[in-house]
């Protein structure tokens, strides 16, 4: 899985805040304890591709379904 650092520390490199590292869970249940990397939450894909996301979440948009 891939997680964020949040905290300079050396591990097979040294990793500095803001860097992403690819580690297993198991290998970075400590390191999530310590508060040193955090795991980077992906967001979830929208249930039409087809329509963009709205740039404001209160505005109105149009819920046309595309012709096949």
């Amino acid at each position: 899985m891939e997680y964020l650092v949040k905290r300079q520390h050396y591990g097979k490199k040294e990793y500095y805040e803001g860097d992403k590292r690819e580690l297993s869970p198991e290998d970075a249940r400590q390191l999530i304890d310590l508060g040193v990397i955090e795991e980077i939450k992906k967001k979830p894909s929208p249930e039409n591709k087809m329509q963009p996301e709205p740039r404001n979440k209160a505005a109105k948009i149009s819920r046309k379904k595309p012709k096949n």
